[in-house]
């Protein structure tokens, strides 16, 4: 009972971190690595959910939903896969070669579619059924595909998903993560090898169970699996929401950034500027000198050093990238649409007269003086 309790909190745990990546994340770039994320979680929930339903025999009240985790299984794995990707390749969006991943579901799909729309008394009498005899689980046939084939998809296609992950991880492209981006390749590294456990542990307790101690209660190997699937999504979700760095990592992932090259021993002010400038990381809450230090994925006390080599402080080299980002937004014209203040506030400024003294010391003249230029 109280394992049980500890699964629903599990499955609780894996919806709410779901509908927070998919709803309250809002990456700022572009969205299909946190959705990828999203779903790979949100798709374990819904099929973690169908184990309790079972054992409590709450499939009896809903026994049209039989059967649905069953194709549901095999979207898991390559949402996961897609989530890897997105930041490694830096893949933006769903392309159309992507559909052949969609495949094991829509052949799973479309085998059990004859079961899922036979009449409620019917299915309600098979589902007792298989309450009544559990081993009918894995060896009823009552899709168009015998079952063993099912089962057997679900051993492969793990196997297939985590080369391909390890793969994208060993690529030049997840090389060059590494070098440039620790926390988001520490992510995904981690992120695979909690995959590669489970299923690891799950083949090995299945092998073990079946070749070396085939006398042990059943029951005892049917608990392992659980055990490991709850404590796997366990340390996903709270890995996820104790590394709080983690999470602005992938909102605040630009594809098309430019990044700090760590292995450049010239590193010097100006290079550091215009990557800041570039990726804008002077905006947002994250704008401090901790938050743009760990931005850049370097020492707040380097950073300090290399901006006292032109600069007399943080706020005043900052404050000059802010300016000259204004400077921009002038030229494009959006004094003609918008206030000084909204301008200020636009290039992340705390206050409007701060703005006009960072604008006068930089530029010797005032915004609108600066505005007039141009018209």
């Amino acid at each position: 009972m109280v394992f049980d309790l500890l699964y629903f909190i599990n499955i609780i745990c894996s919806f709410l971190v779901a509908a927070y990546l998919w709803i309250k994340l809002t990456p700022k770039h572009f969205t299909f690595h946190s959705k990828s994320l999203s779903a790979y979680l949100f798709f374990n929930a819904i099929c973690f959910s169908f184990y309790l339903l079972i054992k409590y025999k709450y499939i009896l009240i809903v026994p049209f939903l039989y059967k649905i985790p069953a194709p549901i299984t095999y979207l898991i794995l390559p949402a996961a896969y897609f989530h890897v990707k997105s930041i490694v390749k830096k893949q933006v969006a769903w392309q159309s070669k992507d559909w052949i991943h969609l495949v094991p579901f829509i052949i799973f799909l479309i085998s059990y579619l004859p079961f899922y729309f036979e009449d409620f008394e019917t299915k309600s009498n098979y589902v007792a059924r298989i309450l009544n005899d559990m081993s009918l689980i894995q060896s009823d046939n009552i899709g168009l595909l015998p079952e063993f084939i099912n089962n057997l998809g679900r051993i492969i296609q793990p196997i297939v998903y985590i080369i391909l992950q390890w793969g994208l991880l060993k690529s030049a492209d997840g090389v060059l993560l590494k070098a440039t981006q620790k926390t988001l390749f520490r992510w995904l590294l981690n992120f695979v090898r909690i995959q590669t456990f489970l299923f690891s542990s799950l083949l090995a307790t299945v092998f073990t169970s079946q070749y070396f101690f085939p006398a042990v209660s059943v029951s005892f190997f049917e608990f392992i699996p659980l055990f490991l699937t709850v404590s796997s999504f366990f340390i996903l979700s709270i890995y996820l929401f104790w590394n709080q760095n983690i999470l602005q990592k992938i909102k605040y992932f630009n594809p098309n950034e430019k990044t700090l090259d760590h292995n450049n021993t010239q590193l010097d002010i100006n290079t550091i500027s215009e990557i800041v400038f570039t990726n804008k990381y002077f905006l947002g809450k994250e704008n401090d000198l901790v938050g743009v230090a760990n931005q850049l994925e370097i020492n707040k006390a380097d950073l300090s050093k290399l901006i006292k080599t032109k600069y007399v402080n943080f706020n005043a080299w900052i404050n000059t990238l802010k300016v000259s980002y204004s400077m921009e937004l002038i030229k494009e014209g959006y004094l003609n649409d918008f206030s000084i203040e909204a301008l200020a506030a636009t290039c992340g400024f705390n206050s409007t007269s701060t703005f006009y003294r960072a604008f006068k010391a930089q530029t010797e003249t005032t915004p609108k003086e600066y505005a007039s230029s141009f018209n």
